[in-house]
C-alpha cells in the first residue's frame, strides 16, 4: 500500500515538530551551561591589585 501525500505531509510535520523540540532541549541546555560557568568565572579570575591592596 503506498502512503499518500496528505500522509506524507502528516509525517513531515511531526517530524518538523520533533526537530525544534530537540532544538529548544539544546537551547535550555546551552543556555543553563552559560549560567553555571558565569557562576564560577569570579572563582577563576585572579585578584585584581586593588583587591590585593597595590594602586
Amino acid at each position: 500500500m503506498m502512503i499518500s501525500p496528505i500522509d506524507r505531509l502528516d509525517m513531515l510535520i511531526e517530524e518538523a515538530f520533533r526537530i525544534r523540540d530537540l532544538g529548544l532541549g539544546l537551547v535550555s541546555a546551552a543556555e543553563l551551561l552559560v549560567f553555571e560557568a558565569e557562576k564560577l568565572r569570579p572563582q577563576l579570575d585572579p585578584p585584581s591589585r586593588r583587591e590585593l591592596g597595590g594602586a
